[in-house]
């Protein structure tokens, strides 16, 4: 509390000759109320400041976290530009990753399409671009990996196949309902044709 501002909190009244005169209890209650405030902004700054404090703790520890982070990240760009055998490592590994995200759309992708079995392979091209923009777009795939990905017939075949995996398990399906009723028959037969002893 400034000066000022404790002059403003005296309470003065003058007598009947005029002698300014200060009122005792007035301003002992004036003084009581502005320590109170002040008490009170006091505790506020406290928790702010202490608030603010815990933040900084948070915000160095986070920093030593980053800086770790950076280490590793510049000791691995290190071993793989001049190490072939982790670069060669570390390439499958973000390669397989990147198929596994693409099978994976692929597989919630065709859920999707209706009546995807009567799609002819132009249309199912089509479709399987659209999937890769998407997901290349969604998961910041660059399309280098996707092509080095295509470049491998046998996980091409493997892509393509998946947008045809729901009509193979409805086609396996369809086809195995005969063989399992015929084979339920049969086994309903051989007990109606057992005596039940008692």
């Amino acid at each position: 509390m400034n000066s000022k501002k404790a002059d403003d909190l005296i309470v003065k009244q003058s007598d009947f000759l005029g002698f300014q005169k200060i009122k005792t209890d007035k301003t002992i209650e004036n003084y009581k109320k502005a320590i109170k405030t002040n008490a009170i902004q006091i505790l506020k700054n406290k928790t702010e400041l202490e608030s603010k404090h815990k933040q900084i703790i948070e915000l160095k520890n986070k920093i030593e976290s980053l800086k770790k982070e950076v280490f590793i990240f510049k000791s691995k760009n290190s071993a793989l530009l001049t190490n072939e055998n982790v670069f060669a490592v570390e390439k499958k590994k973000y390669l397989e990753s990147v198929e596994n995200t693409l099978k994976k759309s692929i597989l919630q992708e065709s859920i999707k399409i209706p009546n995807l079995q009567n799609l002819n392979d132009t249309e199912r091209k089509r479709i399987m671009i659209e999937i890769i923009e998407k997901t290349t777009k969604a998961n910041q795939i660059p399309i280098s990996a996707v092509e080095e990905i295509f470049e491998d017939s046998s996980k091409t075949t493997n892509l393509f196949k998946l947008l045809n995996i729901r009509n193979q398990k409805e086609e396996f399906i369809s086809n195995n309902i005969k063989d399992i009723k015929e084979e339920h028959d049969k086994i309903t037969n051989e007990l109606s044709g057992k005596k039940i002893e008692v």
